[in-house]
């Protein structure tokens, strides 16, 4: 199995048989865009994390004219449909449910989406970066309207080739979810908090994850964004469990063994 990060959220799993994107999404310089798009079409599904803008607002863009079938729950299914995406291109799917896309058996439990705390709400708005584009906060807000995520946050949980892979596109697992442990990698996007390098640890404390791949830490739609700074979380992860950690490279397909 090769994993690759694509940028923001959006992952590339293969196997010889099988390849699925998840949350695709593009982002500037146009160079890069193309480049990832023609990854992008390199797969007959397509599996959603949540609904936010960064994770399915280029999904018209990207498939409207290479069809594909798009696994997510209804409030991300609902919004591409208004977009104009035909219904029959979606898998709707919910916590509990188990299903197989080629090589992979996946299942799906219950998450939560981080919630941005007054320290990084604080830092973007004082952000000399924030002042120099005003129009990009009012934009964030209507984005963020557009494309709800309603609570319906969900961790892939995923078999193949003997791997146990789970994704899990934002900072947060629901306090009642009995998730398996011990997978053999977990991606985990590492953003949003100001307290990220502390909170991301109850994950792993929950999880158990024998190692850890930190996606989604580029900046992607600036000023909003930011890269991220991996390095306290890494050492944090490294003092406390002494498990593999480090972040993810773009276009750089990585096999779970090399960590």
């Amino acid at each position: 199995m090769n994993i690759m990060w694509l940028g923001t959220a959006s992952l590339f799993l293969e196997t010889e048989n099988t390849h699925i994107v998840f949350d695709p999404f593009l982002e500037m310089p146009a160079a890069e865009t193309i480049r990832k798009t023609k990854i992008f079409h390199d797969t007959n599904d397509v599996c959603i994390t949540h609904g936010h803008f960064d994770h399915i607002a280029h999904m018209k863009k990207l498939y409207q004219n290479y069809p594909v079938t798009i696994h997510c729950t209804s409030t991300p299914k609902n919004t591409l449909i208004k977009e104009g995406l035909p219904e029959w291109y979606f898998h709707e799917i919910h916590p509990n449910d188990a299903f197989r896309i080629g090589d992979f058996d996946i299942r799906i439990f219950q998450a939560r989406h981080c919630v941005f705390d007054a320290g990084i709400i604080r830092k973007k708005l004082l952000s000399l970066r924030t002042w120099k584009r005003p129009g990009m906060v009012a934009d964030f807000l209507r984005l963020s309207k557009k494309y709800p995520e309603n609570g319906e946050m969900i961790l892939y949980d995923i078999h193949a080739e003997n791997r146990h892979i789970q994704i899990l596109g934002s900072m947060g697992l629901d306090p009642d979810a009995e998730y398996p442990e011990g997978a053999d990698v977990l991606i985990l996007a590492l953003q949003g908090r100001s307290d990220q390098d502390i909170s991301a640890l109850d994950i792993v404390e929950r999880l158990k994850p024998k190692k850890i791949l930190l996606y989604h830490i580029d900046d992607a739609f600036a000023p909003i964004s930011e890269d991220v700074d991996t390095s306290g979380f890494v050492q944090n992860v490294k003092e406390r469990f002494d498990i593999p950690c480090r972040p993810m490279e773009k276009y750089i397909r990585f096999n779970p063994e090399e960590l």
